[in-house]
């Protein structure tokens, strides 16, 4: 978001690192707190002092509401903000709706969390210099259409909404560097046209229905950021085939690796070769149920259990990696380059989680010999019954362990 509104000023190829400095520097400064449940400082809260005085400072151009704020509207009808906040409530079914907010046609941006009442008629265009949306519960299906039209917009982050689809012409939205839609179950095609956005830094699909994308991917060549990233295969080509030249990767995530049925698609990812990959985050569809039980009655066939592992074994990261996310997995082996002595070679890993292991039967002795590695996690990995804690420090290593 910071890099969307213009607050970081040096060279592109690394507002990201610039940005990230920033923000640790706010918490060595106690202006924020990171939330100890989040891992990596991933989220913080700010002190109500801090927050009033902040608000106290922008008065004038930004405005910051929640439920229960009185004059709130009143507010809207009296002043034309920047910045715009709304957050109530998602049991609230009564408040603020679309059209109340028409008369603020100066906004950069505009962050809504809780719902909102929306007519069919309803349009975005009434925004025209919109840099940044953020939404967060908010139905905003009605709004696509005309999302198109927004020509500064260069933020773009919808939660849990009934959204489908981005607009077609999403092209032509030229300055747009960050598309972030997580848990848009609705959500299930992306438009061809995304492909001309050759400043898209960001892009975020977790948690949706999206199951492929389209051919020529590789075009994108500016981006920092990629999740939700569908496996998928058509033919001899493979979804993973467009991994090759995204050089500068910071975080990689990729679902439904199951469906990759050749090991080289893999392997022409180039993960190794990522020298700037920090991030990375390998999924397949989970084959245990609720119980923590493999679901299929018939089990995972040995070949099956090859074949996956044998397509992880290609997706080895380079040494820069410092988080590693592994998430249904139902080889028998965890990958060799986690196995192998020279796992060592992650002289940066410090995170690493692993969820819904049906098949595993043992975990990499060397892990607790990486120089950095402070937090282990793993949940749901039925077939482990042993686990080596002799080279594991106390004071060194967070380790846990979940059925």
């Amino acid at each position: 978001m910071w890099i969307s509104e213009g607050f970081l000023h040096r060279n592109s190829d690394d507002l990201e690192e610039l940005g990230s400095k920033y923000y640790k520097e706010l918490i060595l400064r106690n202006l924020i707190e990171p939330v100890t449940k989040w891992a990596d400082q991933q989220v913080c809260s700010m002190h109500d002092v801090v927050r009033s005085f902040s608000q106290f400072v922008a008065r004038d151009e930004a405005l910051a509401a929640h439920s229960g704020d009185t004059g709130f509207i009143s507010k809207l009808s009296a002043h034309k903000f920047l910045q715009l906040s709304m957050e109530k409530k998602v049991s609230e079914s009564d408040g603020l709706d679309w059209s109340s907010l028409h008369a603020q046609k100066t906004l950069r941006t505009l962050i809504l969390v809780g719902p909102i009442s929306m007519k069919p008629s309803d349009s975005i265009v009434d925004f025209p210099c919109l840099r940044t949306l953020h939404t967060e519960y908010v139905d905003v299906a009605v709004l696509v259409e005309s999302l198109g039209k927004l020509k500064h917009l260069r933020y773009l982050f919808i939660w849990k909404s009934d959204i489908s689809s981005l607009p077609d012409n999403i092209g032509n939205m030229k300055f747009l560097q960050f598309i972030c839609l997580i848990k848009c179950q609705q959500f299930v095609k992306v438009p061809h046209s995304i492909l001309k956005l050759r400043q898209l830094r960001y892009l975020n699909f977790h948690d949706s229905s999206v199951n492929s994308i389209p051919r020529g991917f590789c075009v994108l060549t500016n981006l920092r950021n990629l999740r939700g990233f569908p496996a998928h295969t058509d033919g001899v080509w493979c979804s993973l085939d467009e991994f090759g030249p995204l050089s500068d990767l910071r975080s990689l995530g990729v679902q439904r690796l199951e469906n990759v049925s050749v090991t080289s698609s893999a392997a022409k990812a180039k993960l190794g070769e990522k020298v700037h990959l920090t991030h990375l985050f390998l999924y397949c569809s989970s084959r245990l149920g609720d119980d923590g039980l493999i679901t299929d009655e018939k089990g995972v066939s040995e070949e099956e259990q090859r074949q996956i592992a044998g397509v992880f074994d290609e997706l080895c990261p380079s040494p820069s990696l410092e988080y590693l996310d592994i998430n249904g997995f139902f080889g028998r082996r965890l990958p060799r380059w986690m196995m192998s002595r020279s796992a060592p070679v992650f002289k940066s890993l410090r995170i690493i989680f692993m969820l819904d292991l049906a098949c595993c039967t043992q975990l990499p002795d060397c892990l607790c010999q990486l120089p950095c590695l402070q937090d282990i996690k793993i949940r749901r990995a039925p077939a482990i019954k042993h686990v080596d804690l002799n080279s594991c420090s106390p004071t060194r290593h967070r380790l846990r362990f979940r059925d």
